[in-house]
């Protein structure tokens, strides 16, 4: 899970026999299995490097609410439907310069909490870490006269012991999850384009559900662009948009109908309240979803500071 994509590792709704899809979510007696959230959203000059030798941390706080269910087929299920979550997440960065490329390590340890009622049923809750994940970032193109740059990224998401197969939710995800990502920045005067793509692909969960089946997941496909102003190089204003493509999951050769397929629109905003100290908001709402929880709102603080 991200603090940025609000959304949680939240187990499908599956019945173990061969049923039309969308009669899959239907089945109350059925369980959920866990897909991790599509992780690595990023935020306005996520991609402008910092100077050689710093250390940044970040701190984040936020959660988001969803009332409804678009299954991949079928009725959407909006009746007495709400999931919950609440999230925090503690980033540290390390700048450095490997052969003259600017080059970025990062390491990341997230904790929260959700809780879910579909259709009127107390599905369940949990709250605790979920997956913590580490990251390279190199920058090929490092060109402050200009302001552009672009840069690479590779994460690695790391499960935690805690799962529990028979939990309806959880945290954690019981497998391991990688990602690339490219981001690129350009500003012309106070104006700036920041705009981002990646790809998540997911190993297995082969314990998922009470009777330890196989959770199978496609790689999932994100596009991400940014639009900012600076005013005063003190505030900045942001607005943007995630799409996500994929994602497909299946449960023992069965396809859960759960998927990544999701259009957010994303507005933000940024203060430096003192040169190494920038407070942001950032607030987002589903306006599309194929396979997935459509968030009413989501949103999250966070607080960075340059060492």
């Amino acid at each position: 899970m991200t603090i940025e994509s609000g959304n949680p590792c939240i187990k499908n709704h599956v019945r173990q026999s061969q049923t039309m899809k969308s009669t899959i979510f239907y089945a109350l007696t059925s369980l959920f299995t866990a897909t991790p959230a599509f992780a690595v959203d990023v935020s306005p000059g996520a991609y402008i490097p910092a100077p050689a030798g710093k250390t940044i941390a970040m701190f984040y706080l936020g959660g988001g609410q969803a009332s409804e269910y678009h299954p991949e087929e079928g009725s959407d299920i909006t009746h007495d439907t709400t999931l919950k979550t609440e999230s925090a997440l503690l980033r540290l960065f390390y700048m450095l310069d490997v052969s003259e490329t600017r080059v970025q390590l990062q390491v990341a340890i997230p904790y929260g909490s959700q809780d879910l009622k579909l259709n009127g049923r107390k599905i369940g809750s949990d709250s605790g870490f979920a997956d913590p994940f580490v990251a390279v970032t190199a920058w090929p193109i490092n060109d402050p006269k200009n302001k552009r740059y672009l840069g690479v990224s590779g994460y690695l998401f790391l499960p935690l012991d805690a799962y529990e197969s028979d939990h309806a939710l959880n945290m954690g995800t019981n497998r391991y999850s990688t990602a690339g990502q490219i981001g690129y920045s350009e500003a012309w005067g106070a104006w700036r384009l920041d705009v981002n793509a990646d790809v998540t692909f997911y190993g297995d969960n082969e314990r998922s559900t009470v009777n330890h089946k196989t959770l199978e997941q496609e790689p999932t496909y994100v596009l991400q662009p940014w639009f900012s102003y600076t005013l005063q190089n003190k505030i900045t204003t942001s607005l943007g948009f995630t799409k996500t493509w994929g994602g497909n999951s299946e449960l023992e050769g069965i396809d859960t109908g759960r998927r990544t397929d999701s259009l957010r629109a994303r507005a933000g905003i940024g203060y430096w309240v003192r040169p190494d100290t920038q407070l942001y908001a950032e607030f987002a709402r589903d306006l599309e979803v194929d396979g997935g929880y459509k968030f009413d709102g989501t949103g999250f603080l966070r607080l960075t500071h340059v060492f």
